[in-house]
């Protein structure tokens, strides 16, 4: 067999049909689940994931193509010493004379409203 795109790969490995000339990459095809085998199953994929979701028995799913991106070893050991959404999260504002910081957090001063 040829080498198919990773998409169809997934796909053809959980059961589904695929389309090879699908428009951006959305059609309707088989259900995967053996106790559904309904139509109505949407499916979508791009070069980074592959995903369906059945319309008859709401079995759905997404599957990553690609690993996410690499961490560096101190974001990933939490040692406070990379990343840099760890550094934006703890970074403390600096103010500049003349202008107004805005705090980082809201705070709340009321208990929150029940609905009745």
């Amino acid at each position: 067999m040829a080498d198919l795109p990773p998409a169809y790969e997934v796909l053809r490995k959980h059961g589904i049909r695929f389309v090879v000339n699908a428009a951006n990459g959305e059609f309707m095809t088989n259900c995967p689940n053996p106790k559904c085998g309904g139509q109505n199953n949407f499916v979508h994929h791009d070069d980074d994931e592959v995903g369906w979701h059945c319309h008859d028995c709401s079995e759905s799913r997404i599957v990553r193509l690609r690993p996410g991106p690499a961490r560096a070893a101190g974001a990933a050991a939490g040692d406070g010493q990379g990343g840099a959404a760890e550094a934006s999260c703890n970074s403390e504002q600096k103010a500049v004379p003349g202008q107004r910081v805005a705090p980082t957090t809201p705070r709340r001063t009321s208990p929150p409203t029940r609905w009745r």
